[in-house]
C-alpha cells in the first residue's frame, strides 16, 4: 500500500476483548484535509486582496507563469476557485461520513457480545 492512498487510523476500544485495532480507510479523509488546507489558503489570499487599494495590480499565477492582472479580476478567479473547492469539500465530507457509518455498522455486526 502507498501511504498517500491510505489513511491509517489507530482505534482504542476500551471494555472489549480487543485492546486496539488497525483500521484502513480510503484516502477520503486525507483528501478532505488537503481541501481544508487549500480552502484556508484561498480565504487568506482573498482577505489579502481585500486589503489592497482598488487600483493596485497584482501577480496571478497560471501554471508556472505569473501574470500581472487587475485586483478585481484576481478576486473573481479566487472566489470562483473557492466556491469550486467548497463544493468538492462538501462532497468529500459526505463520503467520509458514509465511510464512517459503514465502518460503525461493520463493527456492530462483528463485535462480540458478552
Amino acid at each position: 500500500f502507498f501511504f498517500d492512498s491510505v489513511v491509517v487510523l489507530w482505534e482504542v476500544m476500551e471494555g472489549s476483548t480487543f485492546d486496539c485495532k488497525w483500521l484502513l480507510l480510503p484516502s477520503e479523509e486525507a483528501k478532505a484535509a488537503r481541501l481544508s488546507l487549500a480552502l484556508e489558503k484561498l480565504h487568506v489570499g482573498a482577505a489579502e486582496l481585500d486589503n489592497l487599494k482598488p487600483q493596485r495590480r497584482v501577480y496571478h499565477q497560471q501554471g508556472n507563469i505569473f501574470f500581472l492582472s487587475k485586483r478585481e479580476e484576481v478576486k473573481k478567479k479566487v472566489a470562483a476557485e473557492t466556491e469550486e473547492k467548497e463544493a468538492l469539500q462538501q462532497m468529500t465530507a459526505a463520503n467520509v461520513m458514509q465511510l464512517k457509518q459503514g465502518v460503525t455498522e461493520h463493527k456492530l455486526q462483528f463485535m462480540p457480545t458478552y
